[in-house]
């Protein structure tokens, strides 16, 4: 047996538990991810994060992040927040400006206070692209737009957010053969050029309480079709997130709030 040391966080009722793999080796499989992930054996959370040294000497930190199934994923905006945070309470770096790498690409951290730390994220693919999708299980078609934000994006317009079957056709257009690596499924109503309502399906994870990268590319898409402004706030079950869309449309600033929910240790079974 070892022991797992980790700090739970969470942004807007997204939540996540932190690893330090810059003092300490970690090593984890898919399926020991997802029995941490479960929230009546385990710790539960949305994703697990893993903080590790850079590939790229230029940069501060390579960020990785895990589903609650143990897949991986390429980005995660609600997460990015917590990892600036994480590490300034470790004491792991004073920097308040930090410049990451990740799966999905690289992106740079601003950290003012708790309830204010932006990310800079560089945009994969900037125009959205859009698309008819029959769900024949559903008897449903939908048009969604799919965009990546270093993570894959799907988002579909709806006309009453609290409405919206989330789970059953997020999870039904998910599983689609078009997305062999599967895909988050945003529901957005766009209320007035600068507010937008959002609720997400999250491939390997299910309805979340917010999704920051779907926030981005919600905010994309709307924009791409000419119904909100440079900014616009998005709000969530989980609360709200602020977003500003710089001209030329290859990235995107994402603003909110990280919190500390405490500090744990879970003995493992070895690995090896």
């Amino acid at each position: 047996m070892h022991t797992l040391f980790f700090t739970k966080m969470q942004s807007l009722g997204n939540d996540f538990i932190l690893l330090d793999a810059l003092t300490k080796e970690i090593n984890l499989d898919p399926s020991l991810i997802e029995k941490l992930s479960d929230r009546k054996v385990g710790i539960g959370f949305d994703q697990l994060l893993i903080v590790e040294p850079p590939t790229n000497p230029e940069k501060d930190f390579y960020f990785r992040i895990f589903n609650a199934d143990g897949s991986e994923a390429e980005q995660c905006g609600n997460g990015t927040r917590c990892a600036a945070s994480f590490l300034l309470e470790k004491e792991l770096t004073k920097k308040e400006t930090l410049n990451w790498q990740s799966l999905g690409g690289n992106f740079t951290t601003f950290y003012q206070s708790q309830q204010e730390i932006q990310t800079h994220l560089q945009l994969a693919t900037c125009t959205p692209e859009a698309h008819s999708l029959e769900l024949k299980t559903l008897d449903k078609c939908l048009e969604v737009h799919n965009i990546s934000i270093g993570n894959p994006h799907t988002v579909t317009f709806v006309d009453n957010i609290q409405a919206a079957e989330v789970d059953k056709i997020g999870r039904a257009i998910s599983s689609l053969s078009a997305f062999p690596n599967g895909v988050n499924v945003g529901f957005c109503q766009v209320v007035d050029s600068g507010f937008i309502r959002l609720r997400v399906f999250e491939r390997g994870v299910g309805e979340t309480r917010a999704c920051g990268t779907g926030a981005c590319a919600a905010a994309i898409v709307s924009s791409s079709k000419n119904l909100i402004g440079e900014k616009v706030k998005i709000s969530m079950p989980g609360g709200k997130l602020k977003l500003t869309l710089p001209p030329g449309g290859e990235s995107v600033l994402l603003s909110g709030p990280a919190t500390k929910i405490f500090d744990g240790q879970v003995p493992l079974p070895s690995l090896t």
